[in-house]
């Protein structure tokens, strides 16, 4: 980057399950080289494997598969995950609480196609006290 280019404010990433079923575009804002990604230590984040980022809902665009989406919800029920009904790929999650982050989704950075998640920087959360 030279001295007259101003850094990123934001960067369009693709995404999918593993099958295809499930198809979208997420514009993040910073990029992810720019942010740390969360990785949390619950139940349901270590099973699935979750790295997430919140864009807000208006951010991302679902191409094929939303409407076929399952929903999973445990404990009080607080946030609903989403996943493919085909392949079992966990794509997001969100918040059922109005009060509760209710304008954000969170998509899992594994589903992004081109992404080194080997190189993204990490933001530990104790979701285990949760």
């Amino acid at each position: 980057m030279t001295s007259e280019e101003a850094p990123k404010t934001s960067k369009s990433y693709e995404g999918s399950c593993h099958c295809g079923a499930v198809k979208f575009t997420a514009n993040i804002s910073p990029p992810l080289e720019d942010q740390k990604v969360t990785c949390c230590n619950c139940s349901i984040c270590t099973i699935n494997g979750y790295l997430n980022v919140y864009p807000k809902d208006e951010e991302i665009t679902f191409h094929s598969g939303k409407e076929e989406l399952k929903e999973y919800k445990f404990g009080p029920g607080r946030i609903v995950h989403s996943f493919c009904p085909t392949c079992g790929t966990s794509v997001a999650a969100k918040s059922t609480d109005p009060n509760f982050f209710a304008d954000h989704t969170a998509l899992n950075v594994r589903t992004f196609k081109d992404v080194d998640v080997d190189q993204l920087q990490l933001n530990k959360f104790d979701g285990k006290k949760f």
